[in-house]
């Protein structure tokens, strides 16, 4: 967070990235927790709830590991360009003899963002 400050909110994709981390730290930790309640409250299944959490975390911090690496080693510039020229319609050609789904043609072109209309008071004319 500290290397690119205030254009933190332009890097959206590192943003979720580290979201997918803390999901995953917080989801193990709610399954060990779960798998030592059981365990202190001497339940049977607390073995076999063990077992899964210990697995579950191993493939969970798999995923971090990947999700770190991601980080720093990712196509993310080139994935938002070719956003933008879908946008701007520069891939129109491979729309070419794809059967449509009967939904009205969008305008082509770069989204925008229509304002919303005013809303009226209930009770006003």
């Amino acid at each position: 967070m500290l290397r690119y400050q205030a254009k933190l909110q332009n890097k959206q994709a590192f943003l979720f990235r580290l979201v997918d981390v803390a999901n995953e730290l917080f989801a193990m930790a709610a399954t060990v927790a779960r798998a030592r309640a059981l365990a202190e409250k001497q339940r049977p299944e607390a073995a076999e709830a063990r077992h899964l959490a210990d697995l579950f975390c191993r493939m969970s911090r798999r995923r971090v590991g990947r999700l770190f690496d991601a980080l720093w080693d990712n196509d993310d510039v080139a994935l938002y360009r070719a956003g933008v020229d879908v946008l701007d319609g520069r891939h129109e050609w491979l729309e070419k003899g794809i059967l449509g789904l009967g939904t009205p043609e969008a305008p082509r072109g770069r989204a925008t963002v229509e304002a919303e209309p005013k809303k009226v008071p209930v009770g006003v004319a």
